[in-house]
């Protein structure tokens, strides 16, 4: 009787191993695993080719911790507030990532979105310009909104929700766009750079940095 329970006790342990380890082949080893977070900065600004259509561009953080290679086929955002809803859609990865203090750009360094490979193990930072996909008029107000970011990818081939943002935007921001747009030039945008914190409040770069000033005096 006691070699019965032993052996019963022994396959039980045997079984819940390779439970586990099915399960980490599964989890890290064998799968795709994609996380994508936000950086803490973002920009809002007018499409280069319409100025009548705000933008918005997040750097965003996609890491892969699984085993094997995958692909970011398509991005989307979902951007909505108390009175307004709007689906966004990728249209450029901006390549020079620089801050412009003028807030007006020269003609931008970007490609075209398209997907991306990411290697296993691998983290990359993109600042991706998101739009509307038609081509009616645009405009954000000043509040709070919320992003969510949706992911197709090799492993998922429907779009996933894979994090969410919440931003401020303020009436300073869009004075401060729509202020330089007559002095754009053919293929320039007006703009204005955001970063925000774990608070989840936002701020213009300028008084973030006052803040950081006014923390070093204390």
């Amino acid at each position: 009787m006691k070699i019965l329970k032993k052996n019963f006790n022994n396959g039980i342990a045997i079984l819940a191993l390779l439970i586990s380890i099915i399960t980490l082949y599964l989890t890290h080893l064998e799968s795709f695993s994609l996380e994508v977070h936000d950086s803490g900065r973002f920009s809002l600004s007018v499409n280069p080719k319409n100025s009548s259509q705000m933008a918005i561009s997040p750097s965003l953080i996609f890491s892969n911790h699984g085993a094997k290679d995958g692909i970011i086929e398509n991005l989307a955002i979902i951007i909505s507030s108390e009175d307004q809803k709007q689906l966004l859609i990728p249209f450029i990865i901006l390549t020079d990532s620089s801050i412009n203090s003028t807030q007006i750009s020269k003609p931008m360094a970007a490609m075209p979105f398209s997907g991306f490979s990411l290697a296993s193990k691998e983290t990359t930072e993109k600042r991706i310009m998101f739009m509307p996909q038609s081509s009616q008029p645009f405009i954000l107000k000043p509040g709070d909104y919320q992003l969510e970011i949706f992911v197709k990818s090799s492993k998922n081939k429907k779009f996933e929700e894979t994090n969410k943002m919440a931003i401020q935007i303020d009436p300073i921001d869009i004075k401060q766009i729509f202020k330089n747009i007559p002095q754009l030039k053919p293929g320039e945008s007006a703009y204005v750079e955001k970063a925000y914190f774990q608070d989840k409040t936002t701020q213009s770069l300028d008084d973030a940095y006052q803040d950081l000033a006014q923390y070093l005096k204390k």
